[in-house]
């Protein structure tokens, strides 16, 4: 697995490149080459999670996203944001 932190992401390519991207991604779902289901929301007092799948021709992944209280985080010497996510991407062998 390949770990990829905001710096990285930021620094990968020029803010029109990043544009165009999404600009792709958007028309790309508005044709139906891209699935999008509804996301999974749950709230469990304080906390919600998020789970966001997308399915393409290539490639299909999750986003998993969790805000809430940041404890567990602070105890194991982590900085502590409201806010956690991760975007998981597999290749479509099928």
């Amino acid at each position: 697995m390949i770990q990829v932190d905001s710096d990285t992401i930021g620094n990968a390519a020029l803010i029109k490149a990043w544009i165009a991207a999404m600009e792709g991604a958007f028309r790309d779902t508005a044709e139906g080459k891209v699935e999008v289901p509804n996301r999974f929301h749950i709230d469990r007092g304080e906390n919600t999670f998020l789970l966001m799948p997308c399915f393409g021709e290539k490639y299909f992944s999750t986003k998993l996203v969790v805000e809430g209280d940041t404890r567990f985080f602070k105890s194991v010497g982590m900085a502590a944001f409201d806010l956690y996510g991760a975007q998981l991407v597999y290749e479509n062998l099928s």
